[in-house]
């Protein structure tokens, strides 16, 4: 049976049940405006509208897993999404993910919806170095890590889980088709900790730190952007028929 873990209660000696679902999240300033929020219950929900927030921008990031519908869904709705996921994962089956014999389909279909339109070249870091001779828009979801063939019980993976939020600095417009693309944006809050983006994570014990600086200089955020730079740089495309795949960009054309 599948237990919600924040749910769980325990009983004092009369069969008193004593309060163990408090939530404790929090959120203070700290010195120059910088704002950093603990977050324990709802995670989902929290994140959620942090996604909202930020749609209009580009918000980038390395997670271990992406099946959370609703978070999926939201995520439609931002103008510029890309989000690295760990390998083989992806093709594992989430906990109470829609109809259980079409899972796969259905999550092809939500990745699908995503959209990325800015150029590798304006992410700057490496990832402007990358096979500069072919500068395309990054795909919104791509995978990295090994390939459990041997279907070890553990093995090395990319295990992060973070987002970067971003907001547009300088849009370049196209007379010809009337169209925008994104030329520089600047991060300006993180969210890291150890919540995977699935439905069973919600019912796990999980937290997660969101820290904002609205100066885009902060030096924390800033390093998970270059961390997920550098993640980029191993990446490979999603392949839905086979999970063996390469890195396929390197430094130069």
């Amino acid at each position: 049976m599948i237990r919600n873990l924040n749910h769980v209660s325990v009983t004092n000696w009369d069969g008193l049940e004593i309060n163990t679902n408090e939530d404790f999240s929090t959120k203070m300033t700290l010195s120059d405006g910088l704002v950093l929020e603990s977050v324990f219950k709802d995670l989902d929900k929290r994140l959620i509208q942090l996604i909202h927030e930020f749609k209009d921008g580009v918000i980038v990031g390395c997670v271990a897993w992406l099946t959370h519908e609703k978070i999926l869904l939201e995520l439609s709705n931002c103008k510029n999404v890309q989000i690295i996921v760990q390998k083989e994962d992806f093709l594992r089956p989430d906990i109470n993910f829609g109809n259980n014999k079409t899972w796969w389909w259905e999550l092809r279909m939500l990745y699908e919806s995503l959209e990325c339109e800015v150029l590798r070249c304006r992410f700057g870091g490496i990832m402007e170095h990358l096979s500069w001779a072919d500068q395309q828009p990054v795909d919104p979801i791509r995978c990295v890590g090994n390939y459990n063939e041997a279907k070890l019980p553990v093995f090395p993976r990319s295990h992060h889980k973070f987002l970067v939020f971003c907001e547009k600095d300088a849009i370049e417009t196209n007379l010809t088709n009337n169209t925008e693309t994104v030329t520089h944006f600047s991060p300006k809050a993180i969210w890291t900790g150890s919540f995977n983006l699935t439905r069973n994570a919600t019912m796990s014990l999980e937290n997660a730190i969101i820290l904002r600086d609205n100066s885009g200089e902060n030096e924390i955020i800033n390093s998970y952007l270059n961390v997920y730079r550098q993640v980029f740089s191993i990446s490979e495309p999603l392949d839905w028929e086979h999970i063996w795949c390469e890195p396929e960009y390197r430094i130069g054309t």
